[in-house]
């Protein structure tokens, strides 16, 4: 199975969001050690957990679960089920 996938407005995602704040290739997630690192792809709007910007290229980690946002004002939930 996979482990990773991609999200953003761009066909060649496996997530497709739409919306002004969302970039073609925005974010990645990776599920590696029973943890979610969510990556930003350099998007222009950024890619942000609790309130906390993250760096460009940069993965963080979620244990299981937790919200991020896509620019100002589209919020996603992530969460692992087992």
């Amino acid at each position: 199975s996979k482990s990773s996938f991609c999200i953003g407005s761009g066909e060649t995602n496996e997530v497709r969001v739409q919306g002004a704040s969302v970039a073609p290739a925005h974010v990645k997630v990776d599920y590696r050690a029973g943890i979610l690192w969510v990556t930003d792809l350099g998007s222009a709007t950024g890619t942000f957990v609790e309130n906390a910007k993250l760096p460009t290229g940069k993965p963080h980690g979620l244990p299981g679960s937790g919200q991020m946002r896509l620019g100002p004002d589209l919020t996603l939930s992530l969460r692992l089920e087992r």
